[in-house]
């Protein structure tokens, strides 16, 4: 499992776009947070 950090931006049908423009996928079973919610992001990250 990697463990590394990306920062993505959302794209479109559930894709993430990584920093250098490419398509990820998410794992399945993977939700979307909202942004601008710190107490829930603080939570979910560790």
């Amino acid at each position: 499992m990697e463990t590394d950090i990306r920062i993505v931006k959302p794209g479109a049908r559930n894709e993430l776009i990584g920093p250098k423009g490419e398509i990820l996928t998410p794992p399945q079973g993977w939700t979307s947070l909202p942004a601008g919610d710190a107490g829930i992001t603080r939570k979910d990250s560790h």
